[in-house]
């Protein structure tokens, strides 16, 4: 299968090579967060903290790079939008632009866990006077390694300088104190419909046919973002349907086989954060789409067809797994022991039984 590759972020491709359109941000199902943002830069309203929402694969970064190109880099005819012919809009892609920093974010944009001393580090940058101007900090799914970090981020957000925007990514807004979410202006991001998703990966090329472009879109639920990264990487599609195989085989399952799973998870979780969350976000959707079935939910609205053929699954045990799932995110955020929070989940999820 022949695919179009589409450079991924901080990397080293020739970014003016890109196509861009003239009218746009170039970033898709973010119409209304994109309207938000341009309106600030209008206004010259621009906020001194946001917080940019939604789960991952959606369009976060992109949106938090093109609005620092669109304050940085500007169009002459359209300063709302940005250049991205301009010098400064490469560099700010590329990640080397003085004045908009990212932090907790590596070469490859994965996300890394904030400390007290990453604060400490862009709010002490912020005492120099910008190049251009303002300073703009890109905190990538800010996830902070302990209370301090929390409190050295509401000082700063407390009193930041008059020069300054922080952006805070995120999709698991809730774990912040609520003295940081009121100072924040809140972007929110949602995934596209199935339909939208499609019609952008075969209006782009990405892909050689249409069954392919479902695939992906199927995959991706609705995150444009994640769709690039699988095409990208074919072999992180075939990742994803082994995970959402473990999440449909061990809901069959009885306790004892799912707290072997469940120790394999709480072993990663200690290297390897991120691939665990998202592990628990496919547990999450996949009895999302089992609850929407008990509804009669048409199969266009749901993403990954839950195989419960005649089974004993009913709309009560579905909201108690979700419930379940949630609660072990929110302590796994919480710092609880990880193999107790993964273990609880496991014997709290219903087990299905398919009908013979």
């Amino acid at each position: 299968m022949k695919l179009r590759k589409n450079p991924v972020l901080f990397d080293d491709t020739d970014y003016r090579s890109k196509k861009h359109t003239s009218d746009s941000w170039n970033i898709f199902g973010a119409d209304e967060a994109v309207e938000t943002l341009r309106e600030h830069i209008a206004k010259g309203l621009i906020n001194r903290s946001y917080m940019f929402i939604g789960p991952r694969g959606v369009g976060k970064t992109t949106l938090a790079i093109r609005f620092a190109q669109a304050v940085f880099a500007p169009r002459t005819d359209d300063t709302t939008s940005p250049d991205f012919e301009n010098e400064i809009a490469y560099k700010i892609e590329s990640g080397t632009f003085g004045d908009a920093k990212f932090i907790g974010a590596s070469a490859k944009n994965v996300a890394g866990r904030i400390t007290a001393h990453d604060v400490r580090k862009f709010t002490h940058s912020a005492d120099f006077t910008p190049f251009n101007s303002k300073h703009l900090f890109v905190v990538f799914e800010a996830d902070f390694e302990n209370e301090r970090g929390d409190n050295a981020t509401l000082k700063f957000l407390e009193e930041p300088p008059n020069n300054t925007t922080v952006i805070i990514i995120t999709d698991a807004p809730d774990k912040f104190p609520a003295t940081i979410r009121s100072r924040c202006y809140d972007i929110v991001l949602r995934p596209l419909p199935k339909e939208e998703l499609v019609s952008i990966i075969v209006d782009q090329n990405l892909v050689e046919d249409m069954d392919t472009a479902v695939e992906y879109a199927l995959h991706a639920g609705g995150r444009y973002g994640k769709a690039i990264s699988m095409i990208n990487d074919p072999s992180s599609l075939m990742t994803l349907k082994v995970i959402m195989g473990d999440v449909e085989k061990y809901s069959l399952t009885a306790v004892r086989e799912r707290l072997e799973y469940s120790n394999s998870l709480s072993k990663a979780w200690r290297n390897d954060r991120d691939t665990v969350l998202e592990t628990i976000g496919h547990w999450e959707r996949w009895w999302h789409d089992a609850l929407l079935l008990t509804t009669g939910a048409t199969k266009d609205n749901i993403w990954h067809i839950p195989r419960t053929g005649e089974s004993n699954l009913t709309p009560e045990m579905a909201v108690e797994a979700l419930t379940s799932i949630q609660t072990a995110r929110e302590n796994l955020l919480a710092n609880v022991n990880p193999r107790l929070s993964i273990d609880q989940m496991m014997i709290d999820i219903p087990q299905l039984v398919i009908n013979r």
